[in-house]
């Protein structure tokens, strides 16, 4: 009996079960968790409300500047403007010059003591005549001159001088072109002196412009000039012609020496105008 009431319960019990899960429909988040794509989609809204979240509140005195800050954004700036120079709309009328003047090359000898250029530069673009006038016999071989030559009238030696401010990169004692020395300077020129004699400076030495670096000598390269002194100027390790620097300097010269003339002559116009005026004060006592 007691088995046949159990049985009975049990079959209520599941019938009863059975009735309800057909009363309660199934959920709906139930099934929408089950997709595959949920809990991704469901990350990626989570992410976007809290970034949208951050966004809208904010503090905007984050982006503020205290006055430190602003202070030194100023003195970069400033510090950035001295080194790069002032910028395209910069017109201060008070800014300095970041620049100073470029040195001009003078010649390396003094033409006013009777020296003269016995030998040009062999330049590509002159005419037949100058180029043969510019080569050097040597061995039964002719070379073209990658200088000047420079020699006294009279045979005698001279100074020879820096064309420019510079270094002395070497210092040097050639068989054939004698002693040579070579100055670096700050355009990247290179200036070469040959044929010296009592060299005067040594590799690393600083020299100024127009500073002795020896006497003109002898060389078995060139031995029919006699005494003389070769010059080069050097760019990119390549000789170039001298006169395109020497002209400037030549023409300062020229202007120099009518700037003395027109001088000398106002000084001889005054000193006759005094001289007539005292004498006519002589004659009116």
């Amino acid at each position: 009996m007691k088995e046949e009431q159990n049985q009975k319960q049990e079959l209520k019990e599941q019938e009863e079960k059975r009735e309800e899960e057909k009363t309660i429909p199934v959920s709906f988040w139930r099934r929408l968790i089950k997709n595959r794509w949920f809990f991704p989609a469901l990350y990626l809204i989570a992410a976007a409300l809290i970034l949208a979240f951050i966004t809208w509140y904010q503090n905007p005195d984050d982006y503020a500047l205290d006055a430190d800050e602003l202070n030194d954004d100023s003195q970069a700036q400033q510090e950035e403007q001295q080194v790069t120079g002032p910028t395209e709309g910069d017109t201060d009328s008070d800014a300095l010059p970041v620049s100073r003047q470029e040195e001009k090359m003078i010649w390396p000898v003094d033409r006013n003591a009777g020296i003269e250029v016995v030998l040009g530069y062999f330049d590509d673009e002159a005419s037949e005549d100058e180029q043969l006038n510019a080569m050097v016999e040597y061995d039964r071989t002719f070379h073209p001159n990658q200088g000047i030559d420079f020699a006294h009238k009279d045979g005698e030696t001279f100074d020879v001088m820096a064309a420019l401010s510079g270094t002395v990169a070497s210092v040097t004692k050639d068989p054939l072109v004698g002693n040579v020395v070579e100055l670096e300077h700050d355009n990247g020129l290179v200036t070469v002196y040959q044929g010296l004699e009592n060299v005067q400076v040594k590799e690393g030495d600083q020299v100024k412009q127009g500073e002795v670096l020896g006497r003109a000598g002898r060389s078995i390269f060139k031995q029919e000039l006699g005494i003389h002194a070769h010059f080069q100027v050097k760019e990119n390790g390549q000789p170039v012609n001298p006169y395109r620097y020497l002209e400037e300097a030549s023409q300062a010269d020229e202007d120099s020496n009518q700037s003395g003339e027109n001088e000398k002559q106002a000084d001889e116009e005054t000193n006759r105008t005094e001289e007539d005026q005292s004498s006519e004060e002589s004659k009116a006592n």
